[in-house]
């Protein structure tokens, strides 16, 4: 896009009239604000909000979820969650960095191609995954079980967790 083209998109574009502006206003977004109430107005149910974020919290990459009419780059047999994870992640120009995510996007397969890419991964994971080698079940212990060979570890809290790593092992 050029500059000029910008420039007219800077110009035309309106979302809040300026001689409407309150003084003292101590609101930053202030000119996208009536955007941002329409949209949460039109769905009160909510949306999905896929982020990627630093640890102090800086957004780096995110995307509104569109269901079935979101195009991925790459497929790489992954479901929606894996594919969402890798398009986040694609943006990370440093070798060697570490995603943290929940159950969700966790899949021993998704850690590997990860791995693959120069980026490590630390998750829970669900016990049903798919390639996840079950531990051996320990109901009646308090001691942790670890898989090495897939970075898997198993405690215990008032409940079982599962806990995988491609930072500590795979």
């Amino acid at each position: 896009m050029s500059k000029n083209s910008f420039r007219d998109i800077l110009r035309n574009l309106h979302v809040r009239d300026n001689l409407k502006i309150i003084a003292g206003q101590n609101d930053r977004l202030f000119k996208l604000r009536p955007m941002f109430d329409l949209l949460n107005f039109h769905f009160n149910q909510g949306y999905k909000l896929w982020s990627l974020a630093c640890m102090s919290s800086y957004v780096y990459n995110f995307d509104i979820y569109q269901e079935k009419f979101q195009a991925f780059k790459d497929d790489l047999g992954f479901a929606l969650d894996g594919r969402v994870l890798r398009q986040m992640t694609e943006s990370l120009t440093e070798k060697e960095n570490i995603a943290i995510f929940d159950n969700f996007f966790s899949s021993v397969s998704l850690l590997e191609q990860l791995k693959d890419d120069g980026i490590f991964a630390c998750c829970t994971i669900r016990s049903i995954r798919k390639g996840l080698h079950i531990l051996a079940p320990n109901r009646t212990s308090n001691r942790a079980n670890l898989d090495r060979k897939h970075g898997v570890y198993k405690g215990r809290d008032s409940k079982t967790v599962l806990f995988a790593s491609s930072y500590h092992g795979i």
